[in-house]
């Protein structure tokens, strides 16, 4: 939405407007090779989680029952954010050449540790 301060705003001023956009006269041209081409790009992302991971009474290597716990471990409220820069260049020979970059991180987060029926000293 454009707003001009000051101006009517019944008053409809577009009429006359071209209906392509025309490049200004003392514009420097655009730098280009013939045979090359370039694409690059950036992306965000941002997400929100939790996990869980439940430890048997069982032995391992036996037959873990899930019903019978000693210990659960629970992160939540994981808030993550990562980005990355990517990039693509072609040559005129067949050649070309690839790669991205990125980084992330949680901000946030909480562990809840829960033991059952371990003795003391394991706790």
């Amino acid at each position: 939405m454009n707003y001009h301060f000051g101006a009517d705003p019944w008053v409809v001023r577009w009429p006359d407007a071209p209906l392509y956009a025309k490049a200004p006269a003392g514009a420097a041209p655009i730098a280009y090779t013939a045979g090359w081409s370039f694409e690059g790009g950036s992306r965000l992302w941002l997400s929100r989680g939790r996990f869980q991971w439940d430890r048997s009474a069982v032995a391992s290597g036996g037959l873990e029952d899930p019903s019978m716990l000693i210990s659960r471990l629970t992160y939540h409220g994981l808030d993550g954010l990562s980005g990355e820069l990517f990039g693509h260049l072609d040559s005129p020979w067949g050649v070309f050449l690839k790669g991205n970059i990125g980084l992330g991180r949680f901000d946030k987060g909480h562990m809840n540790d829960e033991d059952w029926g371990l003795p003391p000293n394991l706790s």
